[in-house]
């Protein structure tokens, strides 16, 4: 313990912040994936406005993505999401939202005139009334610097966000049509030959091949290419999107059974299979009684169970002696394998794309620093150097005006001017050098504060003390300068000094040998303890750790802890910081009632929730000293 409370006298500090960085587009990519550049706000009534998340209050509340493919699981969540854009290429640029099947997708921005605009998306939105006819969501994005908000509701569905280059994106879109479109064309042509072979051999089976291709068609091709929202654009999508699914797994099992003749190799089985059909006829009805995402959930259940169930029955129909048995569970068996390898194949693809796109964009933002930071430079100096130029030909002008005007005293004053310019080239030596006396004597104080910088930060303690001997602890350290106080830099040295060599485990005896060491006041602060929800204050001594003529010993407290114990101690820059409506101090009373609704939180949100506070009561008021508040929990 008493290393424990050396360490509240040696205060560190520091903490630090990330927020997320603009998206520059500059013309090299045909594409970027923003799934990492953008914040999310979870909106779990529905009831934010756009109004509500621009503002200040709800923009501390967005959470920086992680994912490059968000994804927010089974939810009836409205989520917020948020990203800034800086188009300097000359290129139109479209967001692309790739699915279809979207309830709500609109995406707002501000203009220049600072008006509002919106864009609407989602399957709520019919194709003739979408501003970009394409069934994903695609917005156009205008040129410039803007900050974008899109609301969007997923029910499960993973949500890929990228922007394109519009005419990249005209070519990509127009290739995969042309394939989907020889693809739905070939499935078409086995239809059709199988209702051929219907009616040619009266054999149902070949009909209800042909609908099971066709429920299988129809799904697809909302769900890749979109025909069917062309074709019938005032669809209840959603309906069918949940529908179609239960149908086709019906449609399939009626097939397994009349092709397998589960009637006549498995009696049994063949009951429950009617079971089953009878199952998903009721569900059909009934899952509109149902909130999306449990449909959602059941139909995943349904879809998984019916290749397990018919990769069994096969087998069952081949021990019965049906040799087209096995064959049917190996073909479902091999075409399972063949969804999950190429849904593996579809995510290392886009993984490995996404990390070299990143890449790239660290790259092209870190040169774009750095040639900016060049540039300000020599701008710089070039303004400098033309300012003296400007002034030594205004001088001369000057000059050559009043020779113009006494063309007969040239011969008279010419030894005069001759005079005068050498007084202006000794002159101009002389601002010259100034100038760079200036530059120097600016360059060494930055160099000294930096250093000074520097050796503060060499002469504190490291973090690493901290995490050896406190298990949950935070220290908000908020200097006001590069450089903090030189007292506490005293302080340190001579702590050092007191506690390492002379050996001193006593605090009041290590204050009183302080006191003698340097004479500058410092104003004493209590030091809190909550103990089951309860503050207990211990109060300092009233007096200065400098000269002083009534001077006496320090008081030394010895607290017994306990497990739970939270204790605090802190400068008087907190409380002393002017800020607020009024511009009041913080006052002492404000800080004690800001620690009791406080300190049952976690350290670290504690400390999240003191600068917040700080902040936001100081706002675009000077910080009037350096601030430390550090507390344990035992």
């Amino acid at each position: 313990m008493k290393k424990s409370f050396l360490l509240f006298l040696y205060f560190l500090f520091l903490f630090s912040f990330s927020n997320a960085q603009n998206i520059i587009w500059d013309g090299k990519n045909n594409s970027i994936n923003i799934g990492k550049n953008i914040e999310i706000l979870e909106d779990k009534n529905g009831s934010f406005t756009i109004e509500d998340v621009k503002s200040k209050k709800f923009r501390a509340l967005f959470v920086h993505s992680k994912q490059t493919i968000l994804h927010f699981g089974f939810t009836e969540s409205i989520y917020w999401l948020r990203f800034s854009l800086e188009n300097n290429s000359n290129k139109d640029l479209s967001l692309e939202i790739a699915h279809a099947f979207l309830p709500t997708t609109n995406l707002y921005y501000y203009d220049k005139e600072n008006n509002l605009i919106e864009m609407k998306g989602g399957y709520e939105v019919l194709m003739n009334e979408k501003l970009i006819k394409h069934h994903f969501q695609i917005f156009p994005l205008p040129k410039g610097e803007h900050e974008f908000y899109i609301r969007v509701l997923s029910n499960a569905h993973p949500l890929p966000i990228k922007i394109w280059e519009k005419e990249t994106y005209k070519i990509k879109t127009s290739q995969q049509k042309l394939v989907y479109g020889f693809y739905i064309g070939f499935m078409f042509f086995v239809i059709l030959t199988n209702i051929f072979f219907f009616f040619t051999l009266r054999n149902w089976l070949y009909l209800f091949y042909a609908f099971v291709v066709l429920i299988y068609v129809c799904y697809a091709s909302m769900v890749m290419d979109g025909f069917v929202l062309y074709v019938f654009d005032d669809l209840d999508l959603m309906f069918w999107y949940l529908t179609i699914p239960t149908i086709g797994v019906t449609v399939q099992t009626i097939y397994c059974m009349l092709f397998l003749e589960t009637k006549k190799y498995i009696p049994k089985l063949n009951k429950i299979f009617w079971g089953i059909i009878i199952y998903f006829a009721v569900y059909v009805f009934v899952k509109e009684l149902m909130p999306i995402t449990v449909v959602l959930a059941i139909n995943t259940v349904h879809a998984m169970a019916s290749f397990f169930i018919m990769g069994f029955v096969g087998v069952k129909v081949g021990q019965k002696g049906n040799q087209m048995g096995y064959y049917f569970a190996i073909a479902y068996f091999i075409y399972f394998l063949l969804v999950i390898v190429e849904a593996w194949e579809k995510e290392e693809t886009e993984k490995s794309k996404n990390e070299m796109q990143e890449k790239l964009i660290e790259t092209t933002k870190e040169n774009a620093r750095i040639l900016k930071d060049q540039n300000v430079l020599l701008e710089k100096k070039v303004i400098e150097r033309t300012e003296v130029l400007n002034e030594t030909n205004e001088e001369l002008n000057q000059i050559n005006e009043e020779l113009k005007t006494t063309v007969e005293e040239v011969e008279q004053q010419k030894s005069k001017i001759n005079l005068a310019n050498s007084k202006l080239q000794i002159i101009f030596k002389q601002v010259s050098k100034q100038k760079e006396k200036i530059e120097i004597s600016h360059k060494h104080i930055k160099d000294s504060i930096n250093y000074a910088k520097k050796i503060q930060d060499a002469i504190l303690p490291s973090l690493d003390l901290f995490e050896n001997n406190l298990s949950d602890y935070f220290i908000f350290f908020k200097p006001r300068d590069v450089v903090s106080g030189d007292f506490y830099m005293l302080g340190i040295s001579f702590l050092n000094e007191i506690v390492a060599r002379k050996g001193l485990y006593q605090a009041g005896k290590i204050l009183d040998i302080l006191r003698e060491e340097i004479k500058k006041s410092l104003k004493q602060n209590s030091l809190y303890l909550f103990r089951n929800n309860e503050m207990i204050e211990y109060k300092g001594n009233k007096q200065p750790i400098g000269i002083y003529r009534k001077e006496k010993s320090f008081t030394n407290y010895e607290i017994q802890l306990e497990k739970e114990d939270k204790i605090y101690i802190f400068s008087d820059g907190f409380i002393d910081q002017f800020g607020g409506e009024r511009n009041k101090k913080f006052m002492k009373k404000n800080f004690k009632k800001l620690l009791s609704e406080i300190q049952n939180e976690n350290m670290n949100k504690q400390k999240q929730i003191i600068n917040n506070t700080f902040e936001n009561w100081k706002e675009n008021y000077k910080q009037i000293d350096d601030v430390l508040v550090m507390g344990v929990k035992i």
